[in-house]
């Protein structure tokens, strides 16, 4: 940001806690939704120390042209609290993001408000029950396999993935193996914890993550020897012919592990940074969803025998994991859609000031 329009977004931002709406004697609350451009502030300084926090939806640094006075829309909760924190020293006051009780008092009709309850409860609340419907519709035209999940009050944050990374001690690997019947020794926790940081953190730098592309080779390898020969030696029309093959056979895993080598495939031959970063998290979605169906052929299979039984064994319950994968899935189906122009992002940040 140009040291003009850095002086005009501080202006905004200063103008707007000149203006907040006195709750008591402790606290103040912002009736309105915090702009791109005094976002762009915070992400300036962040970036500078070489942290990132952009709605996972951009594809800059910067928000798009024309957009500094719109509320910024699609931030994840603890960007939003760390937006909080930066307000805090920027300013020498303390903010912080709503409470419930707070946000009921002085409700906004615009988008999502980030709340925070308890140390690391956030919630986004949506008022606005015409949004919510237009959401919930769009999200609809592509339920398929898994469940639809989706609720206003709970929506994807990073710590979702921390929880998935250490599911079961490698339960998340024999998920996605039962899934597509893979015997070898991958490790797709690992996979999926490369993918998820390219896909959604540092998400700029697609560079430092061309040589993890080996260990892409390497599961092409261990699905199908012919297709990481045509991939190694850059054929890739033999490639996609074999790939196409597989996931047209009638059997249902060969289908699985040919979409996954699509992929796999489609990150390899993509050429600029927006289409690989797509093609990474459309690689995770494939990921997900076949880890939640790995986990429900698991449990489905699970037989304890007599002794165990007698012993009051009871069947595997994959509840928590499919519930975190879920989450996991619906994130990507979001973010996919909001890079595509489809669905609107409706996470927004209000501030309270609080001298308590």
């Amino acid at each position: 940001m140009n040291e003009k329009r850095r002086l005009a977004a501080e202006v905004l931002l200063h103008r707007r806690l000149r203006n907040l709406q006195r709750i008591d004697e402790d606290r103040e609350i912002d009736l309105e939704f915090i702009t791109c451009a005094e976002y762009q502030l915070f992400l300036d300084d962040k970036r500078a120390e070489g942290k990132y926090f952009q709605p996972d939806h951009w594809t800059d640094y910067t928000f798009p042209k024309g957009m500094a006075r719109e509320p910024i829309a699609g931030v994840r909760a603890e960007d939003a609290e760390e937006f909080c924190k930066w307000l805090s020293k920027f300013t020498g006051d303390k903010y912080r993001l709503p409470t419930l009780d707070e946000f009921e008092e002085y409700p906004t009709d615009d988008l999502g408000t980030w709340c925070k309850e308890e140390e690391s409860f956030f919630s986004i609340l949506v008022t606005n029950n015409n949004k919510k419907e237009l959401y919930y519709k769009e999200l609809k035209t592509i339920h398929t396999k898994l469940p639809l999940l989706f609720n206003f009050e709970t929506t994807f944050s990073r710590s979702i993935v921390n929880y998935i990374l250490v599911l079961d001690n490698g339960g998340l690997n024999r998920a996605i193996n039962r899934a597509i019947k893979f015997k070898s020794k991958c490790d797709f926790k690992l996979i999926f914890d490369l993918t998820f940081d390219f896909a959604s953190v540092d998400f700029i730098q697609v560079k430092k993550f061309s040589i993890n592309l080996e260990r892409n080779l390497e599961l092409i390898k261990n699905i199908d020897e012919n297709i990481y020969t045509a991939m190694k030696t850059k054929n890739y029309q033999t490639a996609k012919k074999l790939i196409q093959d597989m996931q047209s056979e009638s059997n249902l895993y060969k289908q699985r592990q040919g979409n996954l080598l699509y992929e796999l495939f489609t990150i390899i031959i993509l050429k600029t940074d927006f289409e690989v970063r797509m093609a990474w998290r459309k690689y995770l979605l494939k990921l997900s969803e076949y880890a939640w169906i790995g986990y429900e052929e698991l449990e489905k299979e699970y037989k304890p025998s007599w002794w165990q039984r007698l012993l009051g064994r009871k069947p595997l319950d994959y509840n928590k994991e499919k519930q975190a994968i879920l989450n996991l899935y619906w994130w990507l189906q979001i973010i996919i859609l909001r890079e595509q122009g489809k669905l609107p992002a409706w996470e927004g940040i209000r501030i309270v000031r609080d001298k308590s």
